[in-house]
C-alpha cells in the first residue's frame, strides 16, 4: 500500500524567496498529512542556499546538488528521491514561483484524477500568469503534443499571428472547459501540474538531454505514445509568477534562455519528430528572428517609458 498520498517537488535556482513562499502555500493549503515536500537545489549562491536552510519543517526535506545540471536532471532527481523514500502515489511538479491559492487544492485535483477513466494520469487547474490575471481563462496553459509544424509556429510571434487557428489548436485556446465537462489534453505546464509518481517513473520522467524548456513537450509526447493523457480543473486556481525564477522575458529579453530554449525544441524535433536538416534550419531561422523581434520591442518599450519620464519631467519645470 502506498505510504504517501503526494509528494510536491521543487527545483531551485537562485529563487529561495519565492521557494519559501510556494512551501508556506503548499502547506496552508494541504487537506491532508499524508504528503511530503521535496526541494532540490541546483548550485545556488551560498546566501540563497542559506534562505533555504533556514525552511525548517517536518514535511520538508532540501537537497544540494553542487552545480546547476538543468530542470529535468533537477526534477528527475527529486523524484527519485521523494520516490525511493515516501513511495507517493502522486507527484506535484511546482516550480519555485508559484502559490496555491486555494485550500485542498492538489487533494481536489488528485480526487478529479481518481474520478476520470484509467488512462487519465494527471491533472493541472488554472494557471494564474501575473501578466494576464484579467485574461487568465482564455490562456489555459495546457496544449496538445506540437508536431513540427506547431514547433515551429510556437517559436516565432508572427508565425502565431498569422497561423493564428493552428497556434489556437495547439494551445488548446479553442477548447471551453467549464465546471460541467473538464477537458483532456497532452502537454502540462511545467510550472504546476499533478501527475501519477509511478507512471512519471516509467516513462523515466522528464529527459535528461534537455537543461531548460521544451521538457513537458517531450514527457507528453512519451505519454501520449502509451495513451495518457491529463485532466484539466479550470476550477482549482494556483498563481504564477512568470519568468520569475529563470529571468526569462522577466528582466528584459535574455539571450542565454532563448539558447536554452532553442536547443530543447532541436532535440525535441530531431529525437522524437525525426527532423533533418532542413526542419531544424526552419526552427533556427524561427527562433533567431523572433529574439531580434523581442528585443526590438522591449528596446521601444524601454524608449517610451524614457520619454514618459522625460516629458513628465518637463511639466515639472
Amino acid at each position: 500500500m502506498t505510504a504517501t498520498l503526494y509528494s510536491v517537488l521543487i527545483l531551485n535556482y537562485n529563487s529561495a524567496l519565492f521557494v519559501r513562499k510556494a512551501v508556506e502555500s503548499v502547506l496552508a493549503s494541504a487537506t491532508t498529512e499524508n504528503y511530503t515536500v521535496q526541494i532540490v537545489d541546483n548550485g545556488s549562491s551560498d546566501s540563497d542556499r542559506e534562505m533555504l536552510r533556514e525552511i525548517r519543517h517536518p514535511k520538508v526535506s532540501v537537497l544540494e546538488l553542487p552545480i546547476n545540471r538543468g530542470f529535468a536532471i533537477g526534477y528527475n532527481t527529486a523524484a527519485r528521491i521523494a520516490f525511493e523514500r515516501d513511495a507517493p502515489a502522486y507527484f506535484v511538479i511546482m516550480n519555485p514561483d508559484v502559490e496555491l491559492i486555494q485550500p485542498g487544492t492538489v487533494e481536489c485535483l488528485i480526487d478529479q484524477i481518481r474520478r476520470a477513466n484509467h488512462r487519465v494520469i494527471g491533472a493541472q487547474p488554472l494557471i494564474w500568469d501575473y501578466r494576464f490575471v484579467n485574461k487568465a481563462q482564455t490562456r489555459l496553459g495546457i496544449r496538445r503534443v506540437p508536431d513540427y509544424w506547431d514547433l515551429l509556429i510556437c517559436e516565432n510571434v508572427l508565425l502565431r499571428l498569422i497561423f493564428r487557428n493552428r497556434f489556437r489548436k495547439f494551445t488548446m485556446a479553442d477548447a471551453q472547459p467549464d465546471d460541467l465537462n473538464l477537458i483532456t489534453f497532452e502537454v502540462p505546464s511545467g510550472a504546476f501540474f499533478v501527475i501519477d509518481a509511478q507512471v512519471f517513473m516509467d516513462v523515466g520522467g522528464f529527459d535528461e538531454n534537455t537543461f531548460l524548456y521544451g521538457e513537458e513537450f517531450i514527457l507528453g509526447k512519451k505519454l501520449r505514445d502509451r495513451n495518457f493523457s491529463f485532466l484539466f480543473v479550470p476550477t482549482l486556481k494556483v498563481r504564477h509568477y512568470q519568468g520569475a525564477s529563470t529571468g526569462f522575458e522577466y528582466r528584459g529579453v535574455s539571450r542565454r534562455m532563448y539558447s536554452y530554449r532553442l536547443k530543447s525544441h532541436l532535440y525535441y524535433a530531431r529525437r522524437y519528430l525525426g527532423a533533418g536538416r532542413v526542419k531544424t534550419l526552419g526552427l533556427r531561422i524561427a527562433s533567431e528572428s523572433n529574439f531580434a523581434i523581442r528585443v526590438v520591442a522591449w528596446l521601444t518599450r524601454a524608449a517610451v517609458r524614457a520619454l514618459h519620464r522625460a516629458v513628465r519631467k518637463l511639466a515639472w519645470l
